[in-house]
């Protein structure tokens, strides 16, 4: 309704669709324990993935003004796909020195990829073939990756405690519209 308060069209809109979501994924850590008490290096992987699959049919009915007869159909189709993948690698070590020294390292690898495909199509009122519509198709990947290292020492002066340490971190991120090529 128009703020004229003048009705344009009268239709009804038909949706069938459906999804489906695959996932799988593993998780493994590992600790080593050192003769020396304190001293100890672990290691961690984290993995996900999934894969989606979805359609959507649409059908719009348009109706004449006393909302009886149909005077026209369109009908629309979106496909959509993608694939995601995430895994996280860490390991850590820990190792005590004189009197209350200790220091601690590690290293972090965070690697994330996503693609994402929908295209949506539509059918005009009598045309035979259904069109693709650019504007209306989003069609990606990227991948995203931070890679982290670490370096810290702990220590304590009579009752005066403190820590220091460094920490290195890259990340880099692609993106891509595949359908246009765009990054």
């Amino acid at each position: 309704i128009l703020n004229s308060g003048i009705v344009s069209t009268y239709s009804e809109r038909l949706t069938n669709s459906s999804r489906t979501f695959n996932a799988t994924g593993f998780q493994m850590g590992m600790k080593h324990l050192f003769p020396k008490q304190g001293e100890e290096f672990t290691a961690d992987i984290n993995y996900f993935a999934g894969k989606n699959n979805s359609d959507a049919f649409y059908t719009t009915n348009f109706l004449d003004n006393n909302k009886e007869e149909i005077t026209g159909t369109q009908n629309q189709k979106v496909y959509g796909d993608g694939l995601m993948s995430f895994l996280t690698i860490q390991t850590d070590y820990v190792k005590p020195l004189k009197g209350n020294l200790k220091i601690e390292t590690g290293l972090r690898a965070q690697l994330r990829k996503t693609e994402n495909n929908n295209m949506t199509y539509i059918k005009g009122i009598g045309e035979p073939d259904y069109v693709l519509i650019p504007s209306a198709t989003n069609n990606f990947k990227n991948s995203d990756n931070v890679y982290a290292a670490y370096f810290s020492a702990k220590n304590t002066f009579k009752n005066f405690g403190y820590q220091i340490g460094l920490r290195a971190e890259s990340s880099d991120y692609k993106g891509e519209l595949t359908n246009t090529g765009e990054e």
